[in-house]
């Protein structure tokens, strides 16, 4: 499998100090979506779970967030999701630029490093178009959760 690449830049009308801290914060990440049960939460750890039908694979998913680095500004995370008969597993990072006092850039990369079972039968151009699809939704949470 070609790994697939995704990539983009989030605005934030929040303070950079604020949005850097709640983004290398896994609690955070995970309570923001709402579906999400957690599991177990450390700081460089986050284990929880979403129920059949909120993602693309079947049944239930459980989602391991590990945050591999924050330095500076930088923050990188490693994603295990899990389903029956498929695992994948992404590297991101981000990049956290603050614009002005009230406004912070978030510029991400993400790339699925493994897939297993019955992801790998998946096309390359399915699970980056599914996942295209989910990115700006968990964004839009984050964002929500941060300014709300």
């Amino acid at each position: 499998m070609a790994r697939v690449q995704l990539q983009g830049q989030e605005l934030f009308e929040a303070p950079h100090a604020i949005v850097l801290e709640k983004l290398a914060d896994l609690s955070f990440l995970a309570n923001s979506v709402p579906e999400a049960q957690l599991i177990e939460a450390t700081a460089n750890r986050t284990l929880l779970h979403l129920p059949p039908g909120v993602t693309m694979l079947p049944g239930r998913l459980q989602v391991e967030l590990l945050l591999l680095k924050r330095e500076g500004c930088e923050i990188s995370y490693r994603i295990v999701n899990r389903a029956t008969g498929a695992t994948g597993t992404a590297e991101v990072k981000l990049m956290v630029a603050e614009l002005s006092s009230e406004r912070t850039q978030v510029a991400w990369t993400a790339e699925v490093v493994q897939v297993t079972g019955l992801l790998r039968m998946m096309p390359n151009s399915v699970l980056k178009a599914g996942l295209e699809r989910a990115i700006p939704h968990v964004w839009s949470r984050i964002r929500t959760a941060l300014v709300g």
